[in-house]
């Protein structure tokens, strides 16, 4: 994935400033050419500050946008979410913080849908889970609604608090069923957090506590962006479902030594539906990166880590995965001291086990082989080592 951000700001009348941001990203998996590589515009919206007097710092904004994502870096995980078309004011002074709120409509194309005609204003899907006539007027998609508020203060020196909650609202009829023939009923989901930021004279470190309700509650390791359509259709209830995820992350250095952590843990539960669908889950994952800094564009980093995750289901079995990590890897970035310094280039070998023997690597070569339900082919082991080069760049 590859993608460069291009923005240009001018002065307009009043003090007003004026700004457009955009975003174009590249996807090739694998390096293969063809359908698999990807290009789009991920970004494409206008700025408007200065244009209140009580408030300098206040921006209008309008169009498609990435919005205040939250990230942990060590697990390539954004635990907020929130992007798509929309508008709202960021960052206006109210009391001793800063208000921002939004309004996004999101398509969701992957639950894509066309109307049917003889269905008493209901519409039903015309391929995979339903089937119907040929009498299709057009074809429309599921839409999500999302308002959002955050405030954030300084809390003490060197400590930033911030407050969130996003409102999901999914498209529905006027009994709250959604718009397609025999399905449930569908309830809003929400969003809660509330994170601090720390910054002291060895580093950096945030804890965040967030709480996550109704059908965008699904998974571990969400951020609680999207409505869980499939799941729902399929009987498996999540409306009442709710999580609450804890997370601690940050980074401290003391002379030519650093080290980075990652903590993480949730546990949802008020799922229903059949027999084999999930009544709870929990999950546990820590990382740490050590470091030590050889020259000032050099350093030799270790990272370890650990995961499990539990599933618990409506007839009362449960399943576990779990697996570990370690990596050794010589990084040159042009300031080798900080270990957020980018570009880097890392030259690794990597030891991985889990008790999922057939999701680690695809080897269809080996003898004891195991087919998936869409032909894929893995052997059964449950340890791997890989080396490899890797390049990160971001600023």
């Amino acid at each position: 994935m590859c993608e460069i951000a291009l923005g240009a700001s001018f002065n307009g009348a009043k003090d007003t400033i004026w700004g457009i941001q955009t975003r174009a990203a590249y996807s090739n998996e694998n390096g293969v050419s063809g359908d698999a590589q990807k290009l789009y515009l991920d970004e494409y919206y206008g700025t408007l500050k200065n244009v209140f007097s009580f408030s300098k710092d206040a921006t209008v904004w309008v169009g498609k946008r990435y919005y205040h994502r939250e990230e942990n870096h060590m697990l390539d995980w954004k635990w907020y979410q929130i992007e798509s078309f929309g508008t709202g004011i960021e960052y206006m002074d109210l009391g001793p913080g800063k208000l921002s709120f939004a309004w996004f409509s999101n398509t969701d194309n992957d639950f894509s849908y066309e109307k049917q005609l003889n269905n008493n204003g209901k519409v039903q899907k015309k391929d995979g889970l339903w089937e119907g006539d040929d009498s299709w007027d057009g074809k429309t998609v599921v839409v999500t609604e999302k308002y959002d508020i955050e405030y954030g203060l300084t809390s003490w020196d060197g400590a930033w608090l911030n407050l969130r909650g996003t409102l999901l609202v999914p498209e529905v009829d006027d009994n709250n069923y959604m718009k397609l023939v025999d399905q449930p009923k569908f309830s809003n989901g929400n969003i809660l957090a509330v994170s601090l930021d720390n910054y002291y004279s060895l580093g950096s470190c945030k804890t965040v506590v967030q709480y996550i309700k109704g059908p965008n509650a699904a998974t571990p390791f969400g951020n609680g962006s999207w409505i869980d359509y499939w799941s729902l259709v399929k009987g498996n209830n999540s409306n009442d479902a709710h999580r609450w995820q804890f997370l601690n992350y940050g980074d401290m250095k003391i002379g030519d030594f650093g080290f980075a952590h990652s903590l993480y843990y949730t546990v949802a539960s008020g799922f229903e539906g059949w027999e084999t669908s999930k009544e709870s889950d929990k999950a546990f994952s820590f990382v740490v990166r050590p470091y030590y800094k050889l020259t000032d564009i050099s350093k030799i980093t270790a990272e370890l880590g650990f995961f499990t995750e539990t599933t618990k289901y409506q007839n009362g079995e449960s399943e576990n995965y779990q697996g570990q990590k370690a990596t050794l890897a010589y990084v040159l970035s042009p300031d080798a001291g900080n270990w957020k310094s980018r570009p880097e280039l890392r030259f690794y070998v990597t030891y991985l086990h889990s008790n999922d023997t057939q999701a680690l690597v695809e080897s269809p070569s080996q003898d004891k082989k195991v087919v998936m339900n869409d032909g894929t082919t893995y052997a059964p082991r449950d340890n791997q080592v890989i080396f490899g080069a890797q390049l990160e760049a971001w600023w």
